[in-house]
């Protein structure tokens, strides 16, 4: 009996032992590991483990355990001190093996690699030039319905151009409308204006109501039968038409058609620089001017550097850039009315950018942000005053024989 409480302690004791000299440290998967986990590694800690989850993340998973040494402040004799608990497993299968790329859904692969070309009309019927407006239009269409440029390939300067007017250029500037008339006429080309033309269905579009805006878009699509080009002033509407009616119309019996006239469409400023290859004279006094691009011209259209070339043929007009000039005057559309102080707010801010210049007047490709920004700094009495660009332009080229 004496001798059972010793057998017992040696028979503990060699349990113990034994099972401390074979037990073996957990395996870390270094592809799945978290932060706490892979902090726990010998020389690793919370820093460096934040640094391999970072690296992982922007990488892919490790390949083997000797990547470890790509992650910055990792080196060769950490990963040896624990070669032993690495793993790099597939989080999939277990079996050490890497997994392949998981295919990624429609909604991130980029468009570019997803297109399709819509036969939009056979080249057989074209020559010269409107050969090569056909090859422009035979625009690139993502599964997705959104119209992308992969390269944007101007055409020819061509002798007629539809006019695509706007909603606001038609009710609070029609200015601008003549100014962008007058320009492209001045530089030999003769502009259509389709009487039955109306809104392109954009507020509703973008508010959500897809259906309503295909209705109102649908009453565009028979307007512009030739294959002249559709010009518009306005990045904004330009944008719609340009990029979204692919989409809008994906699917049902106007797609075709949809496609072609977005194929067709190009903003006004866009136009005159890139295909007229305008030279302008300028006539006017010496002025200083702030340019404000809007959202959908600079981000849709791309064509954010198109104002600046123009201002700057204007030997008389110094352009003083803001800062933060990409950010939005907070209009978008119906935004401005759904969301009002989040909208006052962006306003206020950009009005004091511009004043922030020492300009007196800015200029700006689109009716809607001109009316915004003009609007809050004339009722909140701001020293600058606003104006479309095309009119700015006609205004300090044109000679006093020409209309007005």
């Amino acid at each position: 009996m004496k001798r059972t409480p010793f057998i017992a302690m040696m028979v503990l004791l060699f349990s113990l032992f034994t099972g401390f000299a074979h037990a073996e440290p957990a395996t870390i998967n270094i592809n799945t590991a978290d932060i706490e986990t892979l902090a726990s590694l010998n020389g690793i800690g919370q820093s460096k483990a934040e640094a391999i989850v970072a690296y992982r993340d922007a990488n892919g998973p490790f390949q083997s355990s000797n990547d470890l040494t790509n992650v910055k402040g990792i080196g060769e004799r950490t990963v040896e001190k624990n070669a032993e608990r690495l793993t790099v497993e597939s989080r999939y299968s277990g079996s050490g093996r890497l997994p392949l790329p998981a295919p990624k859904s429609p909604a991130t692969t980029p468009p570019v690699f997803r297109a399709r070309r819509l036969p939009i009309k056979s080249p057989g019927n074209y020559q010269g030039p409107a050969l090569l407006l056909w090859l422009r239009e035979t625009i690139i269409i993502a599964s997705d319905g959104t119209m992308v440029d992969p390269i944007k390939v101007y055409p020819a300067k061509p002798s007629k151009v539809y006019f695509y007017g706007t909603c606001l250029v038609d009710m609070f500037y029609p200015d601008a409308g003549m100014a962008g008339i007058q320009l492209l006429e001045r530089e030999g080309i003769q502009v259509i204006y389709p009487e039955d033309q109306t809104c392109c269905g954009q507020p509703a579009y973008t508010s959500g109501y897809h259906d309503e805006a295909r209705a109102v878009a649908h009453a565009q699509l028979g307007l512009f039968p030739e294959d002249w080009p559709i010009v518009v002033p306005s990045g904004s509407c330009g944008g719609m038409m340009r990029k979204h009616y692919p989409a809008l119309f994906k699917d049902t019996s106007d797609e075709v058609a949809a496609a072609e006239i977005a194929g067709r469409v190009w903003e006004l400023t866009d136009f005159l620089v890139n295909v007229c290859h305008i030279k302008l004279d300028d006539l006017g006094e010496p002025t200083t001017v702030a340019m404000h691009t809007s959202c959908s011209a600079r981000r849709e259209m791309g064509v954010a550097e198109v104002g600046p070339k123009l201002l700057g043929q204007l030997k008389n007009v110094n352009l003083v850039e803001q800062v933060r000039a990409e950010e939005c005057c907070g209009f978008g559309g119906t935004f401005a009315v759904r969301h009002p102080e989040i909208s006052g707010a962006m306003v206020s801010e950009k009005v004091d950018t511009l004043v922030d210049t020492g300009a007196k007047e800015f200029v700006t490709t689109d009716c809607g942000c001109l009316m915004n920004i003009a609007g809050y700094a004339e009722k909140n009495q701001k020293p600058v005053t606003g104006q479309h660009i095309l009119s700015f332009l006609w205004e300090r080229t044109s000679s006093g024989g020409e209309q007005s």
